[in-house]
């Protein structure tokens, strides 16, 4: 039997900084079932950030988090060779080991552009997010967010020079610069994980939705591409699906496009 995956990015899709449309968005998810497909998040938020939110729309997982460092269970998946640790009543399995040291990385950048390291109202006020939120945000294994959004090109150029110069190895979203000690960690990687070792090589059909940088990996990877975003440009994948709207709207069309291709 093939399984049919839905991997989903959240910020930019699902949800729009604090705001979610719950009621309309489990009517959908619930469609996404009855039509026999799993949805899959896959996310740059933070292992805490991802349960609070699956306290609202109750999905089975598994969850592919901080940009695919790491994956959440709700049940021990018995995979073997993992380091697995019990948060929250889930289970996190490592896909990396450890996170870049703050100290290390002020060398680099201000110590208050490191996520962690930022205040909570200054955190809250780059992001949209709630104060609770925001502390969640802070619960990181495996990367350190640098914020970039306040720099030049030639800037961030720079940055991402000396980084990798260092050794460090980093993946980009809207905001910031997410920040590894491991080198080929991705959305990619988490899903071929996955279909290796949960899904054990069983045939799958895999769709993506995704609406920032940090996607294109699994966008690349999936049978079937969804992107949204308000400024489509000649260079993306001719067999992605371009979709020029945002947030749960572009979601919505990208979910109605994968269940009518069955």
């Amino acid at each position: 039997m093939i399984q049919k995956l839905i991997f989903s990015d959240v910020d930019g899709c699902l949800i729009n900084g604090e705001h979610a449309d719950f009621v309309l968005i489990n009517d959908y998810l619930q469609r996404v079932a009855n039509h026999g497909f799993t949805l899959i998040l896959a996310s740059a938020k933070t292992a805490s950030e991802i349960i609070k939110l699956n306290t609202q729309i109750n999905l089975p997982g598994p969850f592919i988090v901080e940009n695919g460092a790491g994956i959440l269970f709700k049940d021990n998946p018995q995979i073997s060779n993992q380091e697995i640790v019990n948060l929250d009543n889930y289970y996190l399995l490592k896909l990396v080991s450890a996170k870049p040291d703050v100290q290390a990385l002020s060398s680099f950048c201000p110590k208050t552009s490191l996520l962690t390291q930022m205040s909570d109202q200054n955190l809250c006020s780059i992001t949209g997010l709630s104060l609770e939120n925001a502390t969640l945000a802070k619960t990181r294994f495996f990367t350190e967010p640098i914020y970039i959004q306040n720099l030049t090109d030639a800037a961030l150029r720079l940055l991402k020079s000396r980084l990798r110069k260092a050794k460090f190895y980093f993946i980009q979203t809207n905001k910031f610069l997410h920040v590894y000690l491991h080198k080929n960690i991705h959305k990619a990687s988490a899903i071929r994980f996955l279909q290796h070792h949960y899904y054990q090589n069983k045939l799958c059909r895999c769709s993506a939705i995704g609406d920032s940088f940090n996607d294109y990996s699994m966008l690349n990877l999936c049978h079937q591409a969804y992107f949204i975003t308000q400024t489509p440009a000649a260079e993306y994948p001719k067999r992605w699906h371009i979709l020029p709207k945002i947030n749960l709207t572009g979601w919505q069309m990208a979910i109605e496009m994968i269940i009518r291709a069955g």
